[in-house]
């Protein structure tokens, strides 16, 4: 921005654009994208979407395959392919290993702009779970980096079993999806998040929140001035567990859409300001890997870094459920 002036003659541009009755925002932050979980994807496609969408500035996550961002060589390589591939800003964080906590001040060195931890194993290499006793030396270590840690909160056992179950008994249709990880496999890892952070002092951010209980307790530590931060996603707020039926691995997601209302619920969340924003968590998926008979054989994840803005102003501030200040602040001003 050269200038904010109600004298036109002070500005001098080669443009000049009438955007009488119009909307004038800033540029979209996407703090969740995944360019590189899928090979195919890679930063061109990412960024090119991202600027289809209105979004500026991406914070990309560092669960990349095949090993994930857990040592600065790593994270040097993936700057590289970066400013070589990329539209528009890219900021990058770090992950984080039970073997890798040695790096933890050598990735912030490095350049990144925080870190992600999983208490799902989603993959043994790339994004593996962290146990506790490397959770709280993690925190630690990051709290004296001043950045912040980002975590993934899902309970590993409690899927892991409620999965191998529903496969013993034949129930592999989509919706088992959101039978096999229910509110308190979130809400647990939740909570053990908070009360790991409260007990370091680190700066905790709370990746993908889809139920209201999740940000209750979040609010709860808040209030005791643990520096938390929430995000929600626009899939949680715009479909429910019905939509498996009709879409099915394409809704699949980590963690999965919850019962109908909830959606409503975290909408007045949004509004207000108990959600800090909205981001995408765009991974995409060719659709061979989305079209598999038994829905946990499906890749997790969607598109989304080029509909976020789209998706939040029709379905939020079209509708009513937020305003154009609410969405500004979730999509811009907040990350």
């Amino acid at each position: 921005i050269l200038c904010i002036s109600d004298n036109r003659q002070k500005v001098r541009a080669k443009t000049h654009i009438n955007a009488h009755e119009k909307w004038v925002l800033p540029g979209v932050i996407d703090s969740h994208v995944h360019s590189l979980s899928y090979k195919g994807e890679g930063f061109a496609n990412s960024t090119r979407s991202a600027c289809s969408g209105g979004v500026t500035t991406i914070i990309d996550m560092p669960v990349d395959a095949p090993s994930g961002i857990a040592t600065p060589e790593a994270l040097e390589r993936k700057i590289e392919v970066v400013r070589a591939e990329s539209y528009v800003d890219v900021a990058l964080l770090g992950s984080v290993k039970n073997s890798t906590l040695g790096h933890i001040k050598g990735l912030k060195e490095g350049g990144v702009c925080g870190f992600k931890l999983s208490l799902f194993d989603t993959d043994p290499d790339r994004f593996p779970r962290v146990d506790d006793a490397n959770l709280l030396k993690a925190f630690t270590l990051i709290a004296d980096t001043g950045l912040t840690a980002g975590l993934h909160a899902e309970n590993d056992e409690i899927i892991k079993g409620l999965i191998e179950e529903s496969i013993k008994d034949g129930r592999t249709y989509p919706r088992a999806h959101c039978e096999t990880r229910p509110e308190v496999s979130e809400t647990e890892s939740v909570l053990k998040g908070l009360e790991i952070a409260r007990g370091t002092g680190v700066r905790l951010h709370l990746y993908h929140i889809s139920c209201a209980r999740s940000l209750d307790l979040a609010k709860l530590y808040r209030e005791e001035s643990c520096p938390v931060t929430v995000e929600t996603c626009p899939h949680y707020l715009v479909f429910s567990e019905d939509e498996m039926d009709r879409l099915g691995a394409k809704l699949r997601i980590n963690p999965p859409m919850r019962k109908n209302g909830e959606a409503d619920r975290l909408w007045r969340k949004l509004k207000m300001g108990e959600i800090d924003y909205v981001a995408s968590d765009h991974a995409p998926w060719p659709l061979e890997q989305k079209d598999r008979s038994s829905i946990f054989e499906n890749s997790c994840g969607a598109p989304g870094v080029e509909t976020l803005l789209p998706v939040l102003y029709s379905e939020g501030v079209e509708k009513g459920k937020v305003s154009m200040a609410d969405l500004s602040r979730a999509l811009m001003e907040n990350p």
